[in-house]
């Protein structure tokens, strides 16, 4: 029998057993005593199952129970809405592509490493980025991870895969002067607002979309990234320059109209369900009418809201693409810059102009100050242009020498 107990040296509760093949196991738990006995309850049932080699339907979960338990933990947990559609894109794309060559992906064992490395080998062809087709392995591998430490599998076939080593890592540009004031004569006013704000507050996406009027202090000119918004799940204040003002009062202007819009949807929805008489139509007006009041409410409240009234979320970052085409950048360029770019482009700006790395780490959000340094990779020329300025006697490069030049020869002073 397994039983809870404390390891010296170490903090919480672990639960020790002895597995099928007669090894001692042991393994850490969260929470209190309860949680540790219920665990430990299933670690014996489990063992149990094995020494009666009773049929897998009966131990373990199939992938849809999986991904449908591990959503409702993650809700729960309070993991943004994004974060959540990155996984799920992950988790589709990779047993998508399984399906399409013919794989059963039914239970967690159907993941062999090697299907996974061909997957990989597939889209890095096409080509994808390894950060990419990590990301899109990583979700799988989360997925796993969870419902092995749940109890509902028996192991993780991808719990020794190894991330695909990132030859030359992805840095992304940063807008010059010129290219900025051409994104911004291009875009419509709406997007170019959004654009405009987040270059001059450093504001990721997810950040923007869910930003609300109690956070604009109109006195101290400086809007409040909330903790449960923030990437860094910490608040932090940013200052507002004096060209973002103008912007927000345009957008406390539209509140009014974006609201007067939704009400009266919402009064036509009302009036289509009261008319509705099938069950079907009942069902599909009373879906719309759930959406038309939630706009109603994001419509007065969000700062930056769609032309319904609703939140920008995912469509924001498509919305930039078009405005790149339309401000005369190359496909290549199109396809490199993103809403993040528009962020990247901010400190690193900021950088360049001297401000220190920990307050744009701060204005950022940044925890660690190593993760603002990636910002100093633009201006890597200025430091070979700085060092000629220290005047040093006794030796000067030969007139006409560039450090572009080898051998470089010194002339005595």
């Amino acid at each position: 029998m397994g039983r809870v107990v404390e390891l010296p040296g170490r903090t919480g509760l672990f639960i020790k057993w002895t597995d099928a093949n007669g090894r001692r196991r042991h393994r850490k738990v969260r929470g209190g005593a309860r949680e540790a006995a219920k665990v430990l309850r299933e670690v014996e049932a489990t063992v149990l199952r094995e020494k009666l080699e009773l049929p897998r339907e009966m131990e373990e979960k199939p992938l849809a129970e999986l991904v449908k338990h591990w959503r409702a933990h993650l809700a729960v947990s309070r993991v943004r809405p994004r974060t959540w559609e990155l996984y799920r894109m992950g988790l589709t794309e990779v047993f998508e592509w399984l399906k399409r060559r013919g794989k059963t992906v039914e239970w967690a064992d159907d993941i062999r490493p090697e299907d996974i490395r061909e997957y990989a080998e597939a889209k890095l062809a096409q080509p994808a980025s390894p950060r990419t087709v990590n990301m899109r392995i990583g979700a799988v591998r989360a997925l796993l991870f969870w419902s092995e430490d749940q109890g509902y599998i028996r192991r993780n076939p991808l719990a020794k895969w190894k991330p695909i080593r990132h030859e030359t890592p992805h840095r992304r540009r940063t807008l010059t002067e010129i290219e900025i004031a051409r994104l911004l004569a291009a875009s419509p006013q709406a997007d170019g607002d959004c654009w405009r704000f987040i270059l001059g507050t450093g504001v990721r996406a997810g950040e923007l979309a869910a930003l609300e009027w109690p956070d604009v202090d109109w006195e101290k000119r400086q809007i409040l990234i909330r903790a449960e918004i923030a990437k860094s799940r910490r608040e932090r204040w940013i200052p507002l320059r004096s060209d973002l003002i103008p912007i927000l009062r345009r957008q406390h202007q539209r509140k009014a109209e974006r609201r007067a819009e939704a009400e009266a949807r919402l009064k036509v929805i009302e009036a289509g369900l009261a008319r509705a008489m099938p069950d079907a139509q009942k069902a599909w007006w009373s879906k719309r009418l759930a959406r038309a009041k939630a706009t109603v409410e994001t419509a007065g409240r969000l700062v930056f809201a769609n032309s319904a009234g609703g939140r920008w979320d995912g469509h924001l970052v498509r919305r930039i693409k078009p405005c790149l085409k339309a401000a005369g950048f190359s496909s290549e360029d199109v396809e490199d810059i993103d809403l993040h770019t528009l962020r990247h482009t901010f400190a690193s700006h900021l950088v360049a102009a001297g401000v220190d790395l920990k307050t744009v780490g701060d204005l950022l959000g940044h925890t660690h100050i190593a993760v603002t340094a990636i910002y100093l990779h633009p201006f890597e020329q200025r430091k070979v242009d700085a060092v000629e300025k220290v005047p040093i006697p006794g030796g000067t490069l030969t007139e006409g020498a560039t450090r572009r030049q080898a051998p470089l020869e010194i002339a005595a002073g």
